[in-house]
């Protein structure tokens, strides 16, 4: 055993059963520094194929075992029945599934991606799997249970693919429908049927997928550009064939047209985020006013489509763009402002907008509400405090996502609407209102103030 697994290990004897218990044991995981520990080899000991290695290092008080995962491999789907723990990445990713079982049915419920130093609470009587998604490189994961496992006799595993249910026995080294026979003490034949998440009634377009430890912004800004990336051909069709997003989308702009249509002067518009142009045109057509169009997207992808349309689009991070000073009428950050990773980063958006802006320009800005109970924001809340997500470098109201039948996860800041004025305010902007609007609930319609849906701001450029 290495040194520094040596000193996890005695610190786990010393604090004895006071950590045997799910939040004190996540604390001491989530406060164990990664960068610290010399890991062992890789095993030189045959691996079933398709399975992984186990080397249980202390079972008192609790179990600690260090798994090695070859790349690709997976558990099987598998119940946790009587224990439960944490899991800490060491070096590579580990991927997890949890999933629900109802009336016979199973379905996937929650996809959770770590990297070294993230933590994966395993609460007693999930039924998840674990597997490294990478296909080229090792992962090594530190496990935390109690109460001790020290054999697998009795965990039941599920076989997705053809609805089998089995039940291990002592002699299994590893929660895998790859172990021999032997290892099996009970099968169920088609005793469920799973059905994908995106498959099930009423499913979302788009699905919660938490990323521990929370990236950093660079890697955050690359995953958003990845996501864009993907999708820019496809984008318009996809808003068109949504009719949530389409009514949302199109009340918004009607909003911001209408007021352009009254501004005094309206000589030059900045598109932030402007993504494939579409919205911005749009409103420039409905507002009735002949501007000059400017916009900036971190997708190439996206820009290009948008410079087809006659604006004058730049491909670049809006912190880097070069943009003139004091001399947009009006700017709009749509859908876009959730995607900046950070408290800082935002404010720096906003600072470098009220540069770009003329005296008295005007900004729309809408944002997703963090108490919409219609959305994410209060799932996200939950997740935050469920998930002890402080503790890896998560804000509250975070959110990384996948568009279903996407790859490519991008990254979503909930926010609090006494926050976002603040955050306007400070920037040198006076706020004149924030009207909620439907978004899945009475998609696009500009609802009562005590009725929760997106954020939508409108404020001038001191």
């Amino acid at each position: 055993m290495s040194k520094g697994l040596e000193r996890i290990v005695r610190d786990v004897k010393e604090r004895g059963p006071a950590i045997a218990e799910m939040a004190a044991l996540g604390r001491f995981v989530r406060g164990i520094d990664v960068g610290g520990i010399d890991l062992p080899p890789l095993p030189d000991e045959e691996i079933t194929p398709g399975s992984y290695h186990r080397d249980i290092l202390t079972l008192e008080p609790l179990e600690v075992v260090l798994l090695s995962w070859p790349p690709g491999v997976a558990s099987a789907v598998h119940h946790h029945d009587g224990f439960a723990g944490h899991v800490l990445v060491l070096d590579g990713q580990l991927e997890n599934i949890a999933y629900t079982i109802k009336d016979g049915v199973m379905t996937d419920r929650m996809h959770m991606l770590a990297g070294p130093g993230g933590v994966v609470p395993e609460p007693d009587g999930i039924i998840h799997v674990l597997r490294n998604p990478d296909r080229m490189d090792w992962a090594r994961t530190l496990h935390f249970y109690f109460p001790a496992l020290t054999d697998l006799d009795g965990m039941r595993i599920f076989d997705l693919s053809n609805g089998t249910i089995a039940t291990l026995n002592s002699s299994a080294k590893a929660a895998s429908f790859s172990e021999p026979e032997s290892s099996f003490s009970k099968l169920e034949k088609e005793a469920f049927r799973f059905v994908p998440f995106e498959r099930m009634p009423q499913a979302r377009s788009h699905r919660i997928r938490p990323v521990v430890p929370k990236p950093t912004s660079e890697r955050i800004i690359d995953m958003v550009r990845a996501y864009y990336e993907e999708q820019a051909e496809r984008y318009d069709d996809a808003d068109a064939r949504d009719p949530i997003r389409t009514n949302y989308t199109e009340g918004v702009n009607a909003l911001i047209a209408e007021a352009l249509a009254k501004s005094e002067r309206m000589e030059a518009m900045l598109a932030l985020a402007c993504g494939t142009g579409r919205r911005a045109s749009d409103i420039r057509q409905a507002s009735g006013r002949d501007y000059a169009l400017w916009g900036v997207d971190l997708s190439g992808a996206m820009a290009d489509i948008a410079t087809e349309r006659g604006i004058h689009a730049i491909n670049a991070r809006w912190t880097e763009a070069e943009v003139p000073r004091d001399h947009f009428d009006a700017c709009t950050i749509l859908y876009a402002f959730g995607h900046v990773p950070d408290a800082a980063l935002r404010e720096a958006w906003l600072r470098k907008v009220h540069d770009a802006l003329r005296p008295g320009g005007r900004l729309f800005l809408d944002a997703f509400d963090l108490n919409d109970r219609h959305e994410w924001g209060p799932r996200a809340r939950k997740a935050y405090h469920d998930l002890d997500l402080g503790d890896q470098g998560y804000e509250l109201g975070d959110v990384f996502y996948v568009r279903s039948g996407g790859t490519h996860p991008a990254f979503l800041h909930y926010f609090e609407e006494d926050g976002l004025r603040d955050l306007l305010e400070r920037c040198g902007f006076a706020v004149e209102r924030i009207r909620h609007v439907g978004y899945v609930h009475c998609a696009g319609e500009v609802l009562p103030p005590d009725e929760p849906g997106m954020l939508f701001v409108e404020a001038v450029r001191h």
